[in-house]
C-alpha cells in the first residue's frame, strides 16, 4: 500500500506526516500534534490491479481542560502558576508537595495545629 498526503490543516507541517513502510499491507501514519483534518491518498497495487482512494483523518489534540475533565490528569500535578493543575509536572507541583509535607502533623506537639482535633 502506498500512501501520500493530499492536504493538511493550515498550521500543520506536511513534512511531519510520516508514513511507515509503504510496501506492507497495513502501514501506519504518524501525525504531528496539531488538531485538524488531513486528507490522505492511499493506493493498493497487487501488480495486476491498482486501486486508489482518499481518506479524511481528523486529529484532535485534547487541551489540558479536556484531560482534567476526563479525570486523566497526573496525580502529582498538584498546582500550576495559577494555583490549579496545568497538565505539567514541574517545580510548582514539587513546591506544593514540600509545603504540605512540612506542615505540622504531630498531635503531641502543643504548637501544632492538628487537623483531626475535636
Amino acid at each position: 500500500m502506498r500512501g501520500s498526503l493530499v492536504a493538511a490543516f493550515l498550521n500543520a507541517d506536511p513534512a511531519k506526516v510520516i508514513f511507515s513502510d509503504d510496501t506492507i499491507e497495513d502501514p501506519t501514519v504518524t501525525f504531528p500534534p496539531v488538531s485538524g483534518t488531513y486528507i490522505l491518498s492511499l493506493t493498493a497495487d497487487d501488480t495486476t490491479r491498482q486501486v486508489t482512494d482518499e481518506v479524511n483523518i481528523v486529529v484532535v489534540v485534547p487541551t489540558c481542560a479536556d484531560v482534567l475533565a476526563d479525570g486523566l490528569g497526573y496525580a502529582i500535578d498538584l498546582s500550576g502558576p495559577e494555583g490549579v493543575p496545568d497538565c505539567h509536572v514541574d517545580m510548582f507541583d514539587f513546591m506544593v508537595l514540600i509545603q504540605d509535607w512540612l506542615k505540622c502533623n504531630d498531635p503531641a506537639d502543643p504548637i501544632c495545629v492538628w487537623p483531626y482535633q475535636n
